[in-house]
């Protein structure tokens, strides 16, 4: 807003344009208003608490940047084109992400309307100043869920690596399996000792504009931004390292001892300091090779010359304010099927009986039907859990997920995690393919089971159920489709392949009777559901 000229506009229209500005910026925040809330609650969590520092940083940047230079005048036609085709894109980033059942692509949809909005009233020549605070809004949008735990599970993998290698180098026997390390008088989990990579994110955020402020060398940014990934990375292998061989050497007391003691705000302290000394260092040396370069000449931006762009701004917003009111997304029709209530309870010789549900659990996943039963056999020392939630329609902010997502916050840790097909269980006798986990908490082992059915695709892939989400609402006019979860114990004595066999012979009992509960791509269908944003 200070890119416009004194000159070229009336003591009025100064204080008209901010406000014509905050009428915009009001009507995208009502706009991607679910989008936006949802982000903005993530950043008072632990994982994304780094988005307040990054608004505060940009907005400290854009004040830095917009008011650092002189000006020129811009063509009006050059910013209503930007402004015009930002705020296009964002909206149809976020017509995907309603479609899809992804927040994600709705709230970059915001991110790229907002840069529509911010360069009708700077000109698109202040690209050049602002391109670096308009590129760290996008570290304000969280990770997908399934996509941050994938990135996270990989990090701590790799940590693992050193520091179980640094153990052998000591002596010590170390047998790894998959989230767990085993030392021989203690077990280490690894989502405990490798928790640094959680700063990996937070630390890349800062590292990008640091990097470019700071640092007076390519070679020196590439440095840096390595390094905010390599040192919450090196921290959990050597805290990994150190845990071990103190249980080698000292017990698992004086281990486990360590590992609390490290955890949470010691452990940020030494991630940020290390990150701190090594950005200290190279802005040191820039400020040096500044202060022997001559003074640079400013660099001309363009701005512009009246509020044309700024009015292409607010009519856009507008409308399509008007629009999302008036108009209906698809109309989305969901098939006819039978309730799971009256899923069977004898399935062979396997007995049925209900399970508890915590009934708030179910309101949050806003469910249109869902099961929850236990099955057993005579034979069997365990039962298998039986979970399908079903949606009539699966829009943002209902959808299925993955149960893997969950599991963390409920304290279970995921010691595997692969695809597993099972021969017979799929349709008309074919293979089930399913993602296959084992999880622990405490001394207690689980065998998970889980797979997306979707309009007649049984999926294990979170990527695929969004594609197919809006694909399926746009060529099929349905979005419907359900997680189906099996869960049994693993026996100590019995071990995995017990718990396979079981679990195995559950998905081909319920194989025949699916169907009728979770229809597939040829079911009837019944009236259309409007589904309005």
């Amino acid at each position: 807003m200070t890119a416009i000229s004194r000159q070229t506009m009336p003591a009025a229209g100064r204080f008209f344009v901010p406000g014509l500005f905050v009428v915009a910026l009001c009507g995208l925040l009502l706009l991607f208003r679910d989008g936006v809330e949802l982000m903005i609650r993530s950043w008072f969590t632990v994982q994304h608490s780094h988005g307040l520092v990054i608004l505060a940083l940009v907005i400290y940047l854009l004040v830095w940047r917009v008011t650092d230079r002189p000006t020129r005048v811009a063509s009006d036609r050059a910013a209503c084109a930007w402004t015009g085709g930002l705020l296009l894109t964002g909206m149809a980033l976020l017509i995907i992400g309603e479609l899809s059942a992804l927040y994600t692509f709705s709230q970059l949809g915001f991110i790229v309307a907002l840069w529509g909005l911010l360069l009708s009233v700077s000109g698109p020549g202040r690209l050049r100043q602002l391109w670096l605070p308009l590129l760290c809004l996008f570290f304000l949008v969280p990770l997908p869920q399934f996509l941050g735990n994938r990135l996270i599970s990989l990090l701590q993998l790799i940590a693992t690596l050193p520091g179980v290698l640094l153990i052998r180098v000591a002596g010590f026997a170390v047998f790894v399996g998959g989230n767990i390390v085993d030392v021989g008088v203690y077990q280490i989990r690894v989502v405990e000792a490798c928790s640094s990579v959680l700063l990996v994110v937070p630390l890349l955020s800062v590292a990008v504009p640091s990097a470019v402020l700071y640092c007076s060398h390519w070679w020196q940014r590439g440095v840096l931004l390595l390094s905010a990934v390599l040192i919450p990375v090196l921290v959990g292998s050597l805290r990994l390292a150190v845990a071990g061989l103190l249980a080698g050497y000292r017990g698992a007391g004086l281990a486990d001892g360590f590992l609390q003691a490290s955890a949470g705000l010691p452990l940020y302290l030494v991630c940020a300091g290390l990150f701190a000394l090594l950005l200290v260092t190279y802005a040191r040396g820039k400020r040096r090779a500044a202060a022997d370069s001559a003074p640079a000449s400013p660099v001309a931006a363009g701005r512009i010359k009246s509020t044309r762009p700024l009015w292409t701004a607010v009519l856009l917003v507008g409308s399509s304010l008007v629009a999302s009111q008036l108009l209906a997304f698809p109309a989305l029709q969901y098939p006819v099927r039978q309730l799971l209530a009256g899923f069977p309870r004898q399935l062979d010789d396997w007995t049925g009986r209900e399970a508890e549900v915590d009934p708030a659990e179910v309101a949050a996943l806003k469910l249109s039907d869902q099961a929850a039963l236990f099955y057993e056999r005579p034979k069997d020392s365990y039962p298998v859990s039986l979970w399908i939630a079903w949606y009539d329609m699966q829009v943002t902010g209902a959808s299925t997920h993955s149960p893997m997502a969950c599991l963390p916050g409920s304290g279970w840790r995921v010691e595997a995690l692969d695809d597993y097909p099972i021969p017979g269980a799929g349709q008309n006798g074919s293979a089930l393919h399913v993602r296959r986990a084992i999880i622990a908490l405490g001394e207690e082992q689980q065998l998970v089971y889980y797979w997306y059915v979707q309009r007649g695709r049984n999926l294990t892939n979170e990527y695929l159920v969004k594609w197919y989400i809006l694909r399926d609402s746009l060529l099929l006019k349905r979005s419907d489709g359900a997680l189906i979860r099996l869960t049994t114990r693993i026996s100590d004595t019995a071990g995995v392949s017990d718990a396979e066999a079981r679990l195995t012979g559950f998905a081909r009992a319920i194989a025949p009777v699916l169907g009728d509960y979770v229809p597939g791509r040829d079911a009837v269908l019944r009236q259309p559901l409007l589904n309005n944003p």
